[in-house]
């Protein structure tokens, strides 16, 4: 009655790859909205739906919310105009006290409710109370990391309050990262680069690994002016902490304390850097922190991302 899409050729595939993406379409959880599928609120008075456009040639997701009224009658009380896009992990559904929750491997988490004059928005986790908002108990199941630390009792005071995991990415260099990779495009590396971002309220915390060469360290390369190398040393916690964050197994890399090397600075953006290298093992770790960055600037270097430019 309320959905406007149909089924095409070759959605069940979509679909396989999208959301969870570890089960088939005809597994989905009913609770999620999917395209050609949309979700009644738990109030029964609105219903969720997505539909499935395009920017160019990149799929993308757009979140309705319709308003069911006498008569049959139903009225469009809210339509995104963020582009959720399909490459990566989205979840959309309801929470117990009818809010629409959306989850953007690349955004972040978003809540959609009315005002008290029943004007639809939605806003994003990070200016949320999180005191006041619980995650519905399948988008915690579904992604555990993001919401183990969620506050529900503290006013948003605790340190999970405000903070968000983005999915893993892996990029061919470490100039491919967006938002820093600008600072770091003249250092060489061999085979992918992992990477995680994590946003703690104003700070985005970058966890990235992977293999390079002495030459790409160099204290006078010129990428890297404020660059300190410490040979002979090693922070085995920081490399296991890095290696979690990005679900790696360590191997032999956490015993190369003898031969490696310990790098600390900032990027040319301000940014703290620290990370560890393995001359043996060629492995590099590296964990940035980047405090309140350019929203204007953020926004559209995440535009750009998810557009494929």
């Amino acid at each position: 009655m309320f959905s406007r899409i149909g089924l095409v050729p070759g959605l069940c595939i979509m679909l396989f790859l999208w959301g969870c993406k570890d089960r088939p379409a005809d597994q989905q959880p009913k609770e999620l909205a999917v395209p050609g599928h949309p979700v009644v609120s738990p109030c029964g008075q609105y219903v969720l739906e997505i539909d499935r456009l395009l920017d160019g040639r990149s799929p993308y997701f757009q979140v309705q919310v319709l308003e069911q009224q006498g008569n049959g009658k139903i009225k469009l009380v809210y339509q995104s105009e963020i582009k959720y896009y399909e490459r990566f992990t989205n979840y959309f559904l309801w929470d117990e006290q009818s809010r629409v929750w959306i989850y953007s491997g690349d955004l972040g988490v978003f809540i959609g409710f009315p005002d008290d004059e029943g004007k639809w928005a939605s806003y994003s986790s990070v200016d949320l109370d999180h005191g006041l908002f619980m995650p519905p108990s399948l988008l915690k199941e579904l992604r555990p990391n993001t919401f183990e630390l969620w506050d529900t009792g503290n006013n948003g005071s605790s340190r999970g309050a405000r903070e968000h995991w983005y999915d893993i990415q892996t990029v061919t260099a470490l100039g491919d990262i967006p938002h820093i990779g600008t600072y770091l495009k003249d250092w060489k590396t061999e085979g992918e680069v992992r990477y995680r971002r994590i946003r703690k309220s104003r700070q985005d915390e970058y966890y990235i690994s992977g293999h390079s060469t002495e030459m790409v360290l160099s204290s006078v390369d010129g990428s890297c002016m404020d660059f300190d190398i410490h040979k002979d040393s090693w922070n085995e916690l920081l490399v296991a902490r890095i290696a979690k964050s990005l679900e790696v197994e360590l191997g032999e890399h956490l015993h190369d304390r003898k031969n490696g090397w310990l790098l600390q600075g900032r990027l040319g953006d301000g940014s703290k850097i620290e990370g560890a290298y393995s001359p043996s093992s060629r492995a590099l770790w590296i964990h940035v922190q980047r405090s309140e960055p350019n929203s204007a600037s953020e926004s559209q270097v995440n535009d750009q991302e998810a557009s494929g430019e």
